[in-house]
C-alpha cells in the first residue's frame, strides 16, 4: 500500500481499512475492495470510523459523510495509534 496524496488515497477508504486492520492485528469486517462511487467511499469510511468507536476511541465531530473526514484518517490512525499505547 502506497499513499501519496491523503486527500486522494485515502478519499475510497479502502486504504484506511487496510491500515486499521495492520494497526490493530484485527479484521474490520466485509468493506468493498472496489470502490467505485461516493456511496462505496461512504459506506468503507463509515466501517473504519465505526470499528474506531468500536474499540473505544471517542470521536466528536468526525463521521464518514463530513468534508473534514477526508482530510482526516491520517489524524485517526494516529489517535488510534495513541491509545493502545
Amino acid at each position: 500500500m502506497k499513499i501519496e496524496d491523503l486527500q486522494t488515497d485515502l478519499k475510497n477508504g479502502l486504504s484506511l481499512v487496510h491500515l486499521l486492520e495492520v494497526i490493530s492485528s484485527k479484521s474490520l469486517g466485509k468493506f468493498n475492495t472496489k470502490p467505485s462511487s461516493r456511496y462505496h467511499f461512504l459506506e468503507n469510511n463509515g466501517i473504519a470510523v465505526r470499528f474506531i468507536k468500536d474499540e473505544g476511541l471517542q470521536l466528536v465531530g468526525i463521521g464518514p459523510e463530513g468534508k473534514s473526514f477526508i482530510a482526516s484518517p491520517l489524524r485517526l490512525c494516529f489517535l488510534f495509534c495513541l491509545q493502545k499505547c
